[in-house]
């Protein structure tokens, strides 16, 4: 049986957002375009909770300030989501309302109510600790470089401390991302969010750790430029 939707605009509009806008118009990558999807699911549960509304009966109007801010609340109090998370699902929220006004589908009046709602304030008390150069060697020591996997988690945990990158950053290189220059002075070639590439130093001291990773894993590396550069082969994703 067909089920008929109050408001099937609204889902058109979801559907061509998540499908076309992002990944292409505006060339979001998968994580970021699952991103907003989970926060609209997020809100369509709410939604249903707190309104008693079944999917087929939120119309458009059902995105306003005084549901979005109880929304908020919600993530806060049952879902015991911290602050960053909740201001993450405002900020996904927020740009699905902003196509939909930039599309006629929400009022702009409606859409700057919305833009009005304030982030959540972090109160935690971040104490920021600064490891020394002996506590990173101490660091680097750990892994087992008997082991394959030991000489992987090494380059790995060498990377993430002189690139400063994310894990998703660094589990999106690929082989040929990381340039050695004719001085013999490494750098990495990073894409992160919006596609954005920036260039980063490193120090002579990681090459013999990428050899060596390089030579187990990717031992025709010249063959495999193209290749993300961390991987597991059991479920067959690099990482």
């Amino acid at each position: 049986m067909k089920v008929k939707l109050k408001d099937p605009n609204l889902f058109k509009s979801i559907k061509y957002f998540l499908t076309s806008y992002l990944p292409v118009v505006k060339k979001k990558s998968p994580h970021t375009i699952s991103a907003y999807q989970y926060a609209l699911n997020l809100y369509f549960q709410f939604i249903s909770e707190k309104y008693h509304l079944e999917l087929k009966d939120i119309r458009t109007n059902d995105f306003n300030q005084e549901k979005i801010v109880r929304f908020l609340e919600w993530l806060k109090v049952e879902r015991k989501n911290e602050a960053t998370t909740i201001n993450q699902r405002l900020s996904h929220i927020r740009g699905f309302c902003r196509y939909l006004m930039k599309n006629d589908v929400l009022s702009f009046v409606s859409y700057e109510e919305i833009c009005d709602i304030s982030e959540e304030k972090d109160t935690r008390v971040e104490d920021f600790v600064w490891l020394s150069i002996e506590e990173v060697k101490l660091i680097l020591e750990q892994p087992d470089i008997n082991k394959k996997t030991g000489i992987r988690d090494r380059f790995f945990l060498a990377l993430l401390y002189e690139s400063g990158c994310r894990d998703d950053e660094i589990l999106h290189l690929r082989l040929k991302d990381f340039v050695i220059n004719k001085n013999g002075e490494p750098d990495i070639h990073i894409f992160g969010k919006g596609n954005k590439h920036r260039c980063v130093p490193l120090s002579t001291d990681i090459v013999p750790y990428f050899n060596e990773y390089c030579n187990i894993y990717h031992p025709n590396i010249k063959d495999e430029q193209d290749e993300l550069m961390f991987y597991t082969v059991r479920n067959g994703i690099k990482c």
